[in-house]
């Protein structure tokens, strides 16, 4: 070791050349599980056609980040099993679809206007369709947190089990996160219901590194679909790891005293 740290030229390249051979930089992180936390926002009586904002009405409060990795972006989705008794849709009931889910409100109505949300269809049993909502980040990010918020309103589709998944290439998938409704409870409820979970890390790590592709694969629905209103993905844009920028820089040492010696 001390021959190899004698062997860089400069006070600079022993200085590197120590932090590689010692670990010095290494950034250590607290991990614990990854859960997913549920909150519920059931609106109070209210005329049909009004609207209902669960970040500002109803206990506890609902927000939607409108500065998240996912703003603005459009989702690619695909079904499992079209034609197994449905083909699938993000618009069913007039809703408007897959630009709901990405542009920071959450805002619903009374009655039966479903503009505030874009349909996920998701079936077990025979007809076995489920919808798979995928969101390419144009970049390699660390996610600290997913938030998936579903709705409608009322109990009828106000929620969907799924299953959070991420990948650096947008072709091998690694599961993060697995959510289960519980029982259907379709017309308990005639309010708006919305629905908040959130996928974190209980130990304040990260719950992917590196990866560019979030995906929700939407696995069974209340009532055979469920309203999706937003999709919150937060992050910070990946860095090279301690060990990687080490070496980096070792390289560039051992470059440049190759040509001092020539």
């Amino acid at each position: 070791m001390k021959s190899l740290f004698n062997s860089f030229p400069t006070s600079v390249g022993r200085v590197i050349a120590f932090a590689a051979i010692s670990g010095l930089g290494a950034i250590s992180s607290s991990y614990g599980a990854i859960v997913v936390n549920s909150t519920s926002n059931v609106a109070s009586g209210g005329t049909s056609g009004d609207s209902y904002d669960p970040s500002t009405q109803g206990s506890p409060t609902i927000t939607a980040s409108s500065t998240d990795l996912a703003e603005g972006l459009t989702a690619t989705v695909f079904y499992n099993n079209p034609g197994a008794g449905a083909d699938g849709s993000t618009t069913t009931e007039s809703s408007t679809g897959v630009s709901a889910w990405t542009d920071g409100s959450i805002t619903t109505y009374y009655g039966s206007d479903h503009t505030g949300y874009g349909t996920v269809d998701a079936r077990v049993g025979g007809a076995e369709l489920q919808t798979y909502v995928t969101y390419d980040l144009g970049a390699l990010y660390d996610i600290s947190q997913v938030n998936v918020i579903l709705g409608w309103n009322d109990s009828g589709r106000d929620d969907s089990s799924f299953t959070l998944l991420t990948s650096v290439d947008g072709i091998s998938y690694t599961v993060a996160a697995t959510y289960t409704k519980g029982a259907d409870n379709t017309n308990s409820i005639t309010t708006p219901v919305t629905n908040l979970h959130s996928i974190v890390d209980d130990g304040g790590a990260d719950i992917a590194t590196g990866v560019q592709y979030v995906q929700i694969q939407f696995t069974d629905a209340d009532n055979g679909y469920a309203g999706l209103a937003e999709v919150d993905i937060l992050g910070t844009a990946a860095v090279p790891e301690p060990s990687a920028v080490l070496l980096l820089g070792l390289g560039g040492v051992a470059a440049a005293a190759r040509r001092r010696r020539a």
